[in-house]
């Protein structure tokens, strides 16, 4: 936009950091994205998590007697949870209910780009819409 003269000199300036910072952003979004957790962790922690609530209750037995069997349910409850929850936010970006909205997330930036050209555009309304339309 700057080489065809659709932007002056100065807003080029002042968007060139933030094109970077969003590049940037991609660039650890996506080796988020294809750094997956290997699958030797995951199967260690099922293995820990079952042999840990397996031998919990022939260490609680003698100090709590039958009030470890509930001792030992929470305990390994709270274990599969974190293990559960920790494959769940492996992926964030995807279209699972609880990833990260990040169609939204572009939608608004969209949105807050248009209403900052549309505020510093010297043609009016019409000229941003028809760019707008262009580019979409």
């Amino acid at each position: 936009m700057h080489r065809e003269k659709k932007i002056t000199q100065e807003d080029f300036l002042n968007t060139k950091p933030h094109t970077q910072a969003l590049l940037d952003i991609l660039g650890a979004c996506e080796r988020i994205k294809k750094t997956p957790i290997p699958f030797s962790y995951s199967v260690y922690m099922k293995i820990f998590i079952t042999v840990y609530g397996v031998l919990l209750p022939f260490a609680l037995i003698p100090e709590l007697g039958y009030l470890a069997v509930p001792v030992v349910m929470v305990v390994f409850f709270a274990f599969i949870g974190v293990q559960l929850m920790a494959e769940e936010i492996e992926d964030p970006f995807g279209l699972d209910c609880n990833d990260l909205p990040t169609g939204d997330i572009a939608h608004n930036i969209k949105n807050n780009v248009f209403e900052i050209l549309e505020a510093k555009s010297s043609i009016g309304k019409e000229h941003v819409l028809e760019e707008y339309e262009k580019v979409f």
